[in-house]
């Protein structure tokens, strides 16, 4: 596990921090000053382009043009530029083709990874062939043909020239990968880095950070072990600032065969108490390594799953007599057992065990005695509820055959819908027919719960 000095690399020193506010879906508004503010500045042309003394590499091995692939190639300036620019990622080498993305005037990370088709289209894909050490590849751009020529530079780098004849463009531009480096002056120190093995990127870094400044936003990095961001994730939720990461997981959550990822961030209060919110973001890898966001949306609890419950039955995992006492003793259970839990309106009362640690080594250290925290929301407590079928549990597509092994037929098949506490939302609830009882999925331990309606009020 490394943390923020080993995480930035000293050859990228000159690596700007200009890039906080270009997160499309948080800050909207601060990419919009952004602009304006590089709008302001005096243009950038051709002839500003320091020459370099550098030559072009001759020929370059498979492995090097694989090294190209991924990364997010941001123009060579100490800041970053949106007026004129343009910025690309290589997405696939394959013999002598390439295939990537381009984007004019904006972030190309922040396009190519949305979940927003909008944003998406900003993207142009190209593709061409590689001859040696360089590449034209041809695109089209607002409806012409346009090309772009790529040269491969010994130092790592990428000159690139952009020609569009029917919009009368031709820029000529030097690249570098986007870098830790870059993010740098914006995140806090307490950086954390941990070597992860992931199906559609193989062996890279996953780190977890905060953002410096009055609306703290917290962010997972996908990079390599020269800090060059390969991707990267805003954990926010929509919250508009003042919340902190507080752990990160990896762990196949939909059964697909693939890792995924799962951040835990709570309020930005010293102690980090339970009170302060565990807001849960899930992101599923797909098959080309993009990780979708699971989005809460959904109705109002409906009156008739509300009241107050206890624990009727615990259902241990599979995998429970292996590693049961790293995510939940039998002790915690009992104590568990004992507890109301309420479900209301204007109130949520819950318990869960925080001693399973993620990828981060700065939350409270395991302790040999019980580890159950109570979590309350006193405030009007959001629920996020969706009417769900068996057969569609898992991501509205297919049926969980976890869940279903472990609960049984006879309860699988009542679940009706699912909801969770929005500021508290590391605990699934499974409503079933007959709104007596509920199926109770804890994330963090992976243990499932059958509750029981004791009253309807408090």
């Amino acid at each position: 596990m490394k943390v923020r000095d080993e995480i930035i690399g000293e050859n990228h020193s000159k690596a700007a921090s200009d890039e906080n506010g270009t997160e499309h879906d948080i800050a909207e508004t601060d990419k919009e000053e952004i602009k304006k503010e590089a709008i302001g500045k005096e243009q950038i042309g051709e002839d500003d382009i320091e020459k370099t003394e550098l030559q072009p590499v001759l020929y370059m091995d498979q492995e090097t043009y694989r090294s190209l692939v991924k990364k997010v190639w941001i123009e060579d300036w100490p800041e970053r530029q949106y007026s004129d620019a343009f910025e690309f990622i290589i997405t696939r080498i394959e013999a002598e083709k390439i295939e990537g993305v381009i984007v004019f005037g904006d972030d190309v990370a922040s396009c190519y990874w949305s979940n927003i088709k909008k944003l998406q289209q900003r993207c142009r894909p190209f593709q061409g062939t590689i001859h040696g050490n360089q590449s034209v590849c041809t695109f089209r751009y607002e409806g012409y043909p346009a090309e772009v020529e790529f040269l491969f530079l010994e130092d790592g780098r990428i000159e690139a020239e952009v020609r569009c004849d029917g919009l009368d463009i031709n820029r000529k531009r030097k690249f570098r990968p986007y870098n830790m480096a870059d993010r740098i002056d914006w995140l806090q120190d307490n950086l954390i880095s941990t070597p992860v093995v992931l199906d559609s990127w193989g062996e890279v870094n996953l780190v977890s950070a905060t953002t410096i400044g009055p609306h703290t936003i917290p962010w997972f990095y996908l990079t390599d072990d020269d800090g060059n961001i390969l991707y990267r994730g805003c954990c926010s939720k929509g919250i508009n600032g003042g919340i902190v990461a507080w752990d990160i997981f990896i762990e196949d959550i939909d059964r697909d065969g693939r890792l995924d990822i799962g951040t835990v961030v709570c309020g930005d209060e010293p102690a980090r108490p339970p009170e302060a919110g565990r807001i849960v973001c899930r992101f599923y890898q797909a098959e080309n390594g993009y990780f979708y966001e699971e989005r809460d949306f959904g109705e109002d609890l409906p009156e008739e799953y509300q009241g107050v419950y206890r624990i009727k039955r615990f259902i241990p995992s599979a995998e429970y007599e292996e590693n049961g006492g790293n995510v939940l003793t039998q002790q915690e259970a009992e104590e568990m057992q004992e507890k109301e839990f309420v479900i209301q309106a204007d109130s949520f009362v819950s318990y869960d065990s925080e001693r399973r640690i993620g990828t981060r080594d700065d939350r409270e250290p395991v302790s040999e005695e019980s580890m159950i925290k109570e979590y309350r929301d006193d405030r009007n407590s959001v629920y996020i509820w969706r009417p769900a079928a068996p057969d569609t549990l898992l991501r509205e597509s297919h049926p969980d055959e976890r869940l279903r092994e472990a609960v049984g037929e006879a309860y699988y098949n009542k679940i009706n819908g699912v909801f969770t506490n929005f500021y508290l939302g590391w605990q699934q609830f499974y409503t079933l027919d007959g709104g007596e009882e509920l199926i109770m999925h804890s994330i963090l331990t992976g243990q499932d719960f059958i509750l029981e309606k004791k009253r309807a009020g408090k």
